[in-house]
């Protein structure tokens, strides 16, 4: 599935591949200890679609996995602000990583944001044989700018609390939701506005 922004929301209707990246904080959930705000039907639209959703935190690995098994995904996640990419067992056949002891493979970065693990993250879809890799970033925030910027379809979501004009100067094509926050969240994946109200 290839996608791209058309007028308000994500066309989905060429061929390729989309991989989302999201930030977790003050999109699917407020702080580290939140549930997740995206109401449970339009996420299992989601999860269902085949789309890799990539979860990027501030947060730790423990934490990361313990919302994806909340959320019923099994999928790449990247943590501590960029330093650490995560992958599934059998997700990628051997991506020469170093294994933990459940299998999930870990890769380390020294660069500060997600950018890094964002590049490996597509090559590997590449490799594996996933043609026209079109990555998607969601992001609210200053800690977004990285992620934003390595990605080929940036979407700031629009934040009641947040100045975002020095995001939206870093990431100057950015597409800007019509809702905030997990409304704004799900305007942009399933590319229908939802009321937050």
């Amino acid at each position: 599935m290839r996608s791209a922004i058309t007028g308000d929301r994500i066309d989905s209707s060429a061929s390729g591949t989309l991989v989302i990246f999201s930030r977790v904080e003050g999109l699917l959930r407020e702080s580290t200890n939140d549930l997740c705000e995206v109401p449970r039907e339009q996420l299992t639209a989601i999860l269902t679609s085949g789309v890799p959703l990539v979860l990027v935190s501030d947060a730790g690995a423990a934490d990361l996995r313990r919302l994806q098994r909340e959320l019923g995904l099994r999928q790449p996640f990247i943590c501590e602000g960029g330093a650490s990419l995560h992958i599934p067992p059998a997700y990628f056949s051997d991506v020469g990583g170093s294994a933990a002891e459940d299998g999930w493979e870990t890769f380390s970065f020294a660069t500060t944001g997600p950018a890094a693990a964002i590049r490996l993250l597509s090559a590997l879809f590449t490799a594996t044989g996933r043609a026209n890799i079109l990555t998607v970033g969601l992001g609210c925030d200053e800690r977004d700018r990285t992620m934003l910027a390595a990605v080929d379809i940036p979407i700031v979501v629009r934040s009641r609390q947040e100045d975002q004009q020095a995001l939206l100067q870093f990431v100057p094509g950015a597409y800007v939701t019509h809702a905030p926050g997990t409304a704004g969240w799900l305007e942009a994946v399933l590319g229908t506005p939802f009321s937050d109200a």
